[in-house]
């Protein structure tokens, strides 16, 4: 079911605000997600929002600055010029190019530049009720106590995972390997793994009340039942029904080629060598213990890792 985009309907009312923080390893899977999330169309998307300030990978899993990223989901630009100005000087990063409600309207042709203007992009994201940070730059830990710093910005916290051997192979041997090399935070096995299970023992401690604002996905889930999983993700966020724009977004990206999305999340099956991937199983153990991720050196490679994944739960062992 989809609601053209002037139907579109929050269960609760069309000028309540959704605020949500997107969270996410690198090369985890969440520009993906994030792309999905700012499909619909009464989005404004930050995309890595922290890069202008920690570009630096060693500085992934520090604390954030509060004030920064509470501006940013409060549209309060004002005073954030120095900020407007680095992510226009550095525009290959595509921190805006993504938000595309957004550079749709203030672009000039193919010029984005006037959409760096504080009172311009004030203006239309506060005209906006949904509004998205994705980062791989923060965890989870300082972003539940950003949560429960600011009660009054009731903000939604999804925390995407996905298969370690698919990480570390897109970080080892994809195009990502390239600048993941030069810090030893995004190369490093043995340090991947003790943030991954320190994100999961934080899921596992868990207040009740932060339950109610936090939402566990599997990259895999939204490859292998895309439109079911979506569906989960927004009635999550307290929309009712898929726009027109996030089925459409389903369909082109996610459906289109539904066999080259299952083969890009097991890739990692025919890049790694017996003895990486056995490596990653013994490294991240904790990992996989409590994501439950088969691992091939307890049941060898005839395994179905495909089937495997679409039998896991949504959620993680405690």
């Amino acid at each position: 079911p989809v609601l053209t985009k002037t139907q579109f309907v929050h269960r609760r009312n069309n000028t309540e605000k959704v605020r949500v923080l997107l969270l996410g390893h690198a090369r985890s899977g969440s520009t993906l997600v994030g792309h999905l999330l700012q499909s619909q169309p009464t989005s404004f998307y930050h995309f890595e929002p922290l890069y202008s300030y920690r570009h630096k990978l060693e500085a992934l899993r520090e604390p954030p600055d509060q004030s920064f990223l509470k501006d940013l989901l409060t549209c309060s630009f004002a005073g954030r010029e120095t900020y407007l100005r680095m992510i226009q000087n550095n525009l290959g990063q595509m921190s805006y190019q993504f938000n595309i409600q957004y550079v749709n309207m203030c672009r000039k042709g193919e010029d984005i530049r006037p959409c760096f203007r504080s009172a311009t992009i004030s203006r239309f994201c506060k005209k906006q009720t949904f509004h998205i940070i994705k980062t791989i730059r923060l965890s989870l830990k300082n972003a539940i106590e950003f949560s429960r710093n600011n009660p009054d910005l009731d903000l939604k916290i999804i925390y995407l995972v996905r298969d370690p051997r698919a990480i570390i192979n897109s970080r080892w041997y994809g195009v990502a390997s390239r600048w993941c090399r030069e810090a030893s935070i995004c190369f490093s096995l043995k340090t991947f793994c003790q943030n991954f299970i320190e994100d999961l023992e934080e899921i596992c401690n868990l207040k009740f009340v932060d339950k109610q604002n936090f939402l566990f996905l599997r990259y895999e889930d939204l490859v292998h039942r895309s439109y079911e999983t979506t569906l989960r993700i927004f009635k999550f966020l307290g929309f009712e029904k898929l726009s027109n724009e996030t089925a459409y977004f389903i369909k082109k990206h996610i459906q289109r080629h539904p066999n080259k999305s299952v083969k890009k999340a097991t890739m990692w099956l025919k890049s790694m060598s017996v003895s990486d991937v056995l490596s990653v199983e013994q490294q991240c153990s904790g990992v996989f213990n409590k994501l439950q991720y088969p691992q091939l050196g307890k049941y060898g490679y005839k395994l179905n890792i495909s089937k495997t994944y679409q039998e896991l739960e949504h959620s993680i062992l405690c």
